[in-house]
């Protein structure tokens, strides 16, 4: 008769622990994953928001006449004419600015808001996006802020 030899299973157990360790280690990886692409839309967001500012900026600075005056100041809400089929004046196209830079923003930052304010000489252009409602709750991940001297 033949023998017959007992398994102990611990080939069993030890492919269980491997199998264990290995799903934890998928889980770990999703999860960073997951972390990432959030960090990249955070970053993309603030990069958006970052080049609309300097935009305006880049308007202010163009049109120091009107901006001397003080009409790059507000959320561009206010009517504007459309100064691309048609000449306007310094103010007029301030307004304009202010207006399409607006739109802009709304139209690529989730939930954005705007605004434009002046100290002196020196303008400051806010963009936020998320969750801020103004710039009383603006955090360098959803808030950019710039200084312009025209």
């Amino acid at each position: 008769m033949p023998s017959t030899k007992h398994q102990p299973g611990y080939t069993l157990v030890e492919v269980m622990v491997a199998v264990a360790i290995l799903g934890i280690g998928v889980v770990g990886l999703v999860g960073l994953q997951a972390d990432s692409a959030r960090y990249q839309n955070a970053t993309y967001h603030q990069t958006l928001a970052t080049l609309l500012a300097r935009d305006l900026a880049e308007r202010i600075r163009a049109n120091a006449d009107a901006a001397a005056g003080g009409a790059y100041v507000g959320t561009g809400t206010g009517s504007s004419p459309d100064c691309v089929s048609a000449a306007c004046t310094p103010g007029q196209l301030a307004a304009f600015d202010l207006a399409a830079w607006r739109q802009r923003a709304l139209d690529r930052l989730p939930s954005a808001w705007v605004d434009s304010s002046r100290n002196g000489d020196t303008y400051t252009v806010r963009i936020g996006w998320g969750s801020t409602s103004n710039a009383d709750d603006c955090s360098p991940t959803t808030c950019v802020s710039l200084e312009v001297t025209p």
